[in-house]
């Protein structure tokens, strides 16, 4: 390696290193003889390998949706703003205005100075897009993508899948790409889109109902989305703004009305259930 470390030990260099990847379609298989521009050893095939890196938006292309970037875009970017100054600016140009002010995506692009007409708008593999995880106004978590895809074509293209992320490095290793690996699961856990609703219902189910409404669960996963929670019987609000608050979370269960109102109290499929032997018991 460039250090003059080993990495034999590390990988296995005579059978297959296994990790997982995303391909783009089929894969090749020894099955079938892998391809004529690949070998077989055993129950592998032996390909070469191309990395292509391109830009996934180009021209003044800008999606019209937050959604269609966060589907899109796998790599991530520095903050801008930690940058020089004047290494980036904020897109003006009003493609760029309509995607901040509908969907709260700021566009980066590193050029000498603002662009702020359509047609001198050009997106490229240095272009950032910075955004919020969650479309909900208000909490979320704030990340920045680059405007790149990296794919790995094997058998001179008739394969391909996307280039995996990797913390550890197999020649420098470090505890350091153990904890940086640690810390964006767990990021990746706690923000997706399924966490709220789970959480919610758990909590109502342990608080208040076993059978809440679907209204009741969604007004609760609001507040841990947004961090907030506005009362309007009682016009309070709870909550710092930062997703997954649980100031908010809590004021969103117990000033519900699902929680304070004595008339679901006859409906038969509300309140708690109760554990076998108590309800032998009494």
């Amino acid at each position: 390696s460039s250090l003059g470390t080993e990495v034999a030990g590390r990988v296995s260099l005579p059978g297959a290193t296994h990790f997982a990847v995303s391909w783009n379609g089929d894969y090749p298989k020894a099955s079938k003889r892998c391809s004529s521009l690949c070998t077989v050893s055993g129950s592998n095939c032996v390909c070469d390998v191309e990395v292509i890196q391109r830009a996934v938006f180009t021209g003044a292309n800008l999606p019209s949706h937050e959604r269609t970037l966060l589907k899109k875009l796998r790599i991530g970017a520095p903050d801008p703003s930690a940058l020089p100054r004047g290494t980036y600016h904020v897109c003006e140009a009003p493609a760029c205005v309509r995607l901040r002010n509908e969907q709260g995506v700021l566009t980066y692009t590193k050029t000498s100075v603002a662009v702020v007409a359509d047609k001198r708008l050009s997106l490229n593999e240095d272009t950032i897009f910075e955004l919020t995880s969650h479309s909900e106004k208000g909490g979320g978590q704030t990340i920045f993508m680059s405007n790149l895809e990296s794919n790995v074509k094997l058998g001179g293209g008739a394969w391909s899948f996307r280039n995996p992320p990797m913390y550890g490095n197999l020649i420098d290793p470090a505890q350091r790409d153990g904890l940086y690996e640690t810390d964006a699961i767990l990021g990746s856990l706690l923000n997706h889109p399924n966490v709220p609703p789970f959480i919610a219902t758990r909590l109502i189910q342990l608080l208040i109902t076993s059978n809440p409404s679907p209204r009741y669960v969604q007004s609760v996963a609001a507040a841990f989305k947004t961090g907030r929670f506005s009362a309007t019987h009682t016009k309070g609000s709870f909550g710092t703004g930062q997703y997954g608050d649980l100031s908010a979370v809590t004021a969103a269960i117990f000033l519900d009305p699902d929680a304070r109102s004595t008339a679901i109290n006859t409906d038969g499929s509300f309140g708690r259930a109760r554990e076998p032997l108590l309800k032998v018991m009494h």
